[in-house]
């Protein structure tokens, strides 16, 4: 609860939870992509954690990690159980989508620092000497 011009505001949960991830996204690209790595690990996590815990499996939790590595990165669909082909559907998907969005943030970063380089905006000092430069010519 705040207090604003002698009025109270309250924010929910929701609100407050994302006004928090929307600073920490917009803080820098490293924040964005540890947060999408992090997101990755979670959900290889649970799912291991599922395997695991599924009677129908025979697997270690180490095994189960190991699968839901597998299904992640697409490699390996799951045979064993129903149970873990669903995981497997699952995590191949937000397998799919988080790749996607690893891959997003390193091309934009990149594609932003180029960008910069070609204005000159960058704050990089050029630092070569003796050079003659002919302007108009192609």
């Amino acid at each position: 609860r705040k207090a604003v011009q002698g009025r109270e505001i309250r924010s929910s949960l929701t609100q407050l939870l994302s006004y928090t991830l929307e600073r920490a996204i917009n803080r820098s690209v490293l924040t964005l992509a540890a947060l999408i790595i992090s997101v990755i690990a979670m959900v290889n996590v649970f799912a291991a954690v599922a395997i695991w815990l599924d009677p129908n499996t025979s697997d270690d939790f180490s095994a189960a990690l190991l699968l839901t590595w597998a299904y992640f990165t697409s490699q390996k669909a799951g045979t064993e159980s129903v149970v873990q082909n669903v995981i497997a559907f699952v995590v191949s998907a937000a397998g799919l989508l988080l790749n996607a969005a690893l891959i997003a943030v390193i091309a934009e970063t990149l594609g932003e620092r180029v960008e910069a380089l070609r204005k000159g905006t960058d704050g990089v000092k050029v630092v070569e000497a003796g050079h003659t430069l002919v302007i108009g010519w192609t």
